[in-house]
């Protein structure tokens, strides 16, 4: 990957990590490396009690920056964390625990003060020496409880504090595991049940321990995209690796197109590979997630920003593919309906407020408005027509939309009612002689040129003739016919008749 490597938050680190009463620690916030321009990192407050600025900076060619923490007085005690985030490597992040007690327990009863233990890592099973520490020597014994955050690491249910002493020694067992991860230990004191302490171990397992580095992180050239483009990424690992690594890619978002698998190669320590970031309409966040397949519990993730490319340039636009309607002859007392689509063909959501019609006989049906179209959603209105009496008839379609172009669009609606009815008489020839008795027929209609065929009868036909009567005068139609047996089961289509109704 060309250009420089982005440099990630590594650790925090304060004067003080504990306060009995409101006071100031002094903090920094320390890289992986020397930035190469100066670098904004971002800090977070876990707590009210705890007040950290919103930004510091790394000027170029430092390895760190300080700055100033600010505590309040609490009425129980708890842990408060500052964590830290490097904008050139998001998704990186680093915390700080500082330990806050009231001031009226501080001079009565020591409080728990940490846990710690001779090893922080495991890579087979082992037995650890810990040992949880007060804040001061107690006046009386002190139970401190204990718990294990999982099945590979046990731990005694209790520890005592001998009156006089500030700490107790405790072992900690460890099993071997297949994949790497964190256990805690997490001690809490009886005499103080809202106050508890942690210390993670990590374990790996064994056969990679040894000879796989691990995940570092996923670094990318760009962190934000206002407009389509490509970016280059690597994935990082904690050393160069002595066989050929692969490494498993997510993508958090159809907007976010990456491989799915990179290659890590013997003796390297990163592969590159290009992220393909699409234009969006609406500003988020996505997110490439790298998971080797050599240690499928660690995940690194590294996010990037998309921003629309100017809102200025969303229009909503809704197209509809009509001009004027006609039904043609229609009998008196019959429907005919017609079937008009609206799209929204703009870059922006379109909201349609009504579709009204005019004109006697003429109705529309299909949704309830106002309702709102996403670009490149469609919507079906069915207009129908029933004249009442014989004669022609005309009337108005109306659409109200925001649209940019032709917010209020209008379509001339035409039909003629006549009382002269029609009908279509069909007859066939039964099939020949077979060993599975015709029990009746389906008779199946589509409008001329089409292939929409529909079952015209509602139970098989007895006779080898059918008339159809709910046919409009001016239209062509195109039948078929089928055999049913007495299980229901159909034959194969007959040949098609077409008729045109006068």
């Amino acid at each position: 990957m060309s250009g420089a490597k982005a440099q990630s938050a590594s650790n925090i680190t304060c004067q003080s990590n504990s306060f009995n009463s409101a006071g100031t620690d002094t903090c920094s916030v320390n890289l992986s490396g020397a930035a190469q321009t100066q670098t904004p990192v971002y800090l977070y407050s876990s707590d009210p009690a705890l007040t950290v600025p919103g930004t510091v900076y790394v000027n170029a060619g430092a390895l760190s920056a300080t700055f100033s923490a600010s505590l309040a007085s609490v009425s129980s005690a708890h842990t408060v964390w500052i964590t830290a985030e490097a904008s050139s490597a998001m998704g990186s992040k680093v915390s700080y625990g500082i330990q806050l007690t009231p001031a009226s327990t501080s001079s009565s009863q020591p409080q728990l003060s940490n846990v710690s233990c001779q090893t922080s890592s495991f890579s087979s099973a082992g037995t650890d020496t810990c040992s949880v520490n007060l804040s001061g020597a107690g006046q009386s014994q002190i139970s401190v409880n204990l718990y294990s955050s999982d099945p590979a690491l046990t731990i005694p249910g209790t520890v005592y504090v001998n009156a006089g002493a500030s700490s107790a020694t405790f072992s900690a067992t460890l099993a071997s595991v297949s994949t790497a991860r964190t256990v805690w230990i997490t001690a809490q004191a009886s005499s103080g049940t809202g106050s508890k302490v942690s210390y993670g171990i990590q374990l790996t397992p064994a056969s990679t321990s040894s000879s796989q580095p691990q995940l570092s992180n996923v670094s990318c050239q760009t962190n934000s995209f206002s407009s389509a483009g490509t970016d280059t990424c690597s994935v990082n690992l904690s050393g160069a690796t002595q066989s050929q690594i692969a490494v498993n890619l997510y993508s958090s978002d159809s907007a976010l197109a990456i491989p799915g698998t990179v290659y890590v190669n013997a003796g390297a320590s990163s592969a590159t590979f290009s992220a393909t970031l699409a234009s969006v309409s609406t500003a988020r966040t996505v997110w490439i997630t790298a998971q080797a397949s050599s240690a499928m519990a660690t995940k690194v993730t590294y996010r990037i920003r998309l921003t629309p490319s100017s809102t200025s340039t969303q229009a909503p636009t809704l197209t509809v593919n009509a001009t004027n309607i006609s039904f043609g002859t229609v009998t008196v007392n019959t429907e005919s309906t017609q079937t008009v689509t609206l799209t929204s063909s703009g870059t922006a959501p379109v909201t349609v407020s009504s579709a009204t019609v005019t004109g006697n006989g003429f109705s529309v049906s299909g949704s309830s408005f106002p309702l709102t179209l996403n670009p490149g959603q469609t919507l079906n209105l069915n207009l129908q027509f029933s004249p009442t009496a014989a004669g022609s008839a005309t009337g108005q379609l109306t659409i109200t939309s925001n649209s940019s172009s032709n917010p209020t669009a209008t379509f001339a609606l035409s039909g003629t009612g006549t009382s002269i009815s029609h009908q279509v008489d069909l007859s066939w020839n039964a099939p020949a002689a077979t060993s599975d008795p015709v029990a009746g027929y389906n008779v199946y209609r589509a409008p001329g040129g089409t292939t929409s065929y529909q079952l015209l009868n509602s139970s098989p036909v007895g006779s080898t003739s059918y008339a159809d009567s709910a046919v409009t005068s001016g239209q062509t139609y195109v039948y078929m016919v089928e055999s049913v047996d007495s299980a229901g089961v159909e034959s194969a289509p007959s040949n098609t008749a077409t008729a045109t109704v006068p």
